[in-house]
């Protein structure tokens, strides 16, 4: 949504908004004279949402996910938006915005339950509606909800009305009248462009870490091997509304499952995923040690394409016989030789070995193709 067009109106239209380096920011020259008149603008109550306890429990949820702190109130607010609803039916807009919960929105559903929503709408002919009231945080800019006030314009950006344009510089006025705290007026569309100012404000948390810092009582207790609360994590078809599972989308059954049973398996399998990704991480550092510590090998283009069972006969083999530094070298030293110089990790070499140990047949399997495929080659150069 663009309402660059609206933007543009204002700051050539007025002097709240600084037209040097301060790109967006807002100047502090209003006159008494015009203070005085923004203490008279009509503003129409009719669309007015007194926010209910859902909401205000969604919100305070959504700010605790987005801001790490359940807030609702809106303190000192230092931007002004400007948006525009991309639909000129009026009621529409309304009806949207008094949904508590959030509905029809996949876009952005995973940020949280409440409801999109704004301060101000102001229709085609420039009527200003009031909807979310100042006091309250609303939900209609990625991380700024909390220091933000919104205002909605009915329509297209492009397609504005004159009474649209001169109502979105009174209501301006009258808001920065109203906040000594606001610095700056920014279109939606501009939210995320990190080159202007008003970024330096820009608040949101990462889901990962608003996933850990939820589940941290539980993973506490469930690492503790404590069983004093397992009655309300694990038992079916009692759900308790106080402990929140984040699981429901999963678990909708609750003769199935309770949300938490889902919790402990997604631990489970990401300790056992942590401890692989441990092993395989110390197995790339010793391979990168083993390098640094022969500088002196020389990268080639070479690189072992047999099994690696057949390496490991081959190694066990040469140590048996005695075959570098005049048998003093280890099985250790050799393996991580011919790790280093054909870029391979050979693994487990002593369980290797026990599976070759344990062959009934042809105990030596890669010897004797080495065996017969040389004499081969033998028998052909001979003929």
């Amino acid at each position: 949504m663009k309402n660059i067009v609206l933007c543009l109106f204002i700051s050539i239209s007025i002097d709240l908004i600084a037209c040097n380096n301060d790109k967006n920011e807002i100047n502090e020259n209003i006159s008494n004279s015009e203070k005085s008149k923004l203490k008279e603008l009509e503003i129409n109550n009719k669309y007015k949402i007194e926010p209910n306890d859902l909401r205000l429990n969604l919100l305070r949820e959504y700010t605790k996910k987005h801001y790490g702190e359940a807030c609702i109130y809106l303190n000192n607010p230092q931007i002004i938006v400007i948006h525009s609803t991309e639909t000129e039916n009026l009621e529409i807009v309304v009806n949207i915005f008094k949904n508590d919960l959030l509905i029809g929105r996949e876009d952005i559903e995973f940020g949280g339950e409440v409801n999109v929503g704004t301060h101000f709408i102001i229709d085609t002919n420039g009527e200003i509606y009031s909807n979310t009231p100042l006091d309250y945080i609303a939900r209609h800019t990625i991380g700024f909800n909390y220091t933000a006030i919104s205002v909605e314009n009915i329509g297209f950006a492009d397609n504005l009305t004159e009474e649209q344009f001169n109502s979105n510089i009174k209501l301006i006025k009258y808001l920065k009248n109203k906040y000594n705290s606001i610095k700056y007026i920014i279109g939606h569309y501009e939210y995320n462009n990190n080159s202007l100012p008003h970024f330096n404000l820009y608040k949101e948390l990462d889901s990962l870490t608003f996933y850990f810092s939820r589940n941290l009582d539980f993973y506490q207790y469930y690492r503790s091997k404590s069983t004093y609360l397992d009655r309300y994590y694990f038992t079916r078809n009692q759900n308790d509304l106080r402990i929140c599972t984040d699981s429901s989308h999963i678990d909708k059954d609750p003769l199935y499952s309770t949300g938490y049973d889902f919790k402990v398996a997604k631990i489970i399998t990401n300790e056992l995923l942590k401890i692989y990704l441990t092993n395989r991480l110390q197995e790339l550092e010793r391979i990168v040690q083993r390098k640094a510590d022969n500088g002196q090998v020389v990268e080639t283009i070479l690189r072992w394409t047999g099994s690696k069972r057949a390496l490991v006969e081959l190694i066990y083999a040469l140590e048996a016989n005695g075959d570098f530094n005049k048998g003093t070298a280890t099985l250790k030293e050799i393996a991580g030789y011919f790790e280093n110089v054909f870029s391979i990790d050979i693994g487990d070499l002593y369980h290797s070995y026990l599976e070759m140990r344990s062959r009934k047949i042809n105990r030596t399997r890669y010897l004797e193709t080495l065996q017969k495929s040389l004499l081969r080659r033998m028998d052909e150069n001979d003929t």
